[in-house]
């Protein structure tokens, strides 16, 4: 007798095994030439779906940004046209697509669901991740400096300390490592760096743009989005903008003292990229926007500990539009410590 309940419990899960669909194939590029994927374009999702005797649902698409990685997946649409496109193993294989709406520049991870029956309904799930490319606004470095250069490294007193920091496109890419991807970067050294008793309080170095005034995504700018990343410790970042030869950088409407990014450190992996929004509103006076410099300053007393670590910048945005990730941590601008 138990040989006989065992013989119908291997006969039932060999039929159950052939109930679920298999989710194969799942692409996401862009609705209007299936290319890469631009910031809020619509999107076309497709994958080849094997229905098994479970059937199949319409599949549904959930979507959450890589970055952080604990939020959870949103509903984003379903995938309605279905397509027979073969057999496998006497099973039909059907394309299934969908046209969604865009995302913002960033990275996402992707869930696809697909309803099934194996005596109750049952969900099928597969996961793929894809990137939408920065608007053209934007500095993304994924084809090299674009541009920008590296200014010296200057004492707190504005003193010129040294002129000499290499400057490196790095394939290291905000949100996510991605192929073809970059950053722009330079590296904190002893050689390059003030620290005491040379330079007592802090040095500060500029990440320094092209000339934008003929650029009219850049015109109308009122501040700037940002992403940086390092692993050294008491360092702070500043936006600037040059309009009509003037250097504007956010401020504190209560204190009047300028406004600075604290930079969280991290090693990498995992990386943590600092995300830094500045929008001044009707703050900044007309006339043409000249330059963007990202300015970072180091507490000279931490030069020593932060030797031959590295400054990442990538994702330089005007605003608008100003490209935040969902769910993404903006960092709180603090007084400037020194001032």
């Amino acid at each position: 007798m138990p040989s006989v309940h065992l013989s119908v419990l291997l006969i039932l899960a060999v039929t159950l095994a052939g109930c679920a669909p298999e989710i194969t194939n799942i692409q996401v590029t862009s609705a209007a030439n299936g290319d890469v994927l631009h910031h809020q374009e619509p999107l076309r999702v497709t994958s080849d779906i094997i229905v098994r005797r479970g059937g199949a649902g319409t599949p549904e698409v959930a979507v959450r940004p890589v970055y952080p990685g604990e939020g959870g997946f949103v509903t984003a649409g379903r995938l309605p046209d279905r397509v027979q496109i073969g057999t496998v193993d006497g099973y039909d294989l059907y394309r299934y697509s969908g046209e969604l709406a865009g995302y913002d520049y960033g990275a996402y991870d992707l869930r696809l669901s697909v309803d099934y029956r194996e005596y109750t309904v049952k969900t099928q799930t597969a996961d793929t991740r894809f990137f939408i490319e920065a608007p053209a606004s934007c500095f993304s470095f994924d084809d090299g400096l674009q541009g920008f250069s590296l200014g010296p490294v200057r004492h707190s007193d504005g003193r010129e300390y040294t002129h000499s920091v290499p400057f490196r496109r790095q394939l290291l890419n905000w949100p996510i490592d991605a192929a073809r991807h970059g950053s722009v970067s330079f590296d904190i050294t002893l050689s390059h760096f003030p620290s005491p008793p040379a330079e007592p309080r802090f040095w500060f170095i500029d990440f320094i743009s092209p000339d934008l005034s003929a650029d009219p995504l850049w015109q109308q700018s009122r501040g700037l989005t940002l992403r940086l990343s390092t692993g050294a410790g008491s360092v702070y970042a500043q936006p600037l903008i040059k309009i009509a030869g003037r250097l504007f950088a956010p401020k504190d409407s209560a204190t009047g003292k300028f406004l600075v990014y604290p930079l969280r450190s991290s090693s990498y992996p995992p990386i943590i990229w600092n995300v830094i929004t500045w929008d001044a509103g009707e703050g900044l006076p007309q006339g043409a926007r000249e330059q963007v410099l990202i300015r970072i300053y180091g507490d000279a007393r931490a030069t020593g500990v932060n030797n031959d670590v590295t400054v990442f910048l990538d994702g330089v945005c005007p605003v608008p539009p100003g490209i935040t990730p969902p769910g993404g941590a903006v960092v709180a601008p603090i007084p400037n410590p020194w001032q």
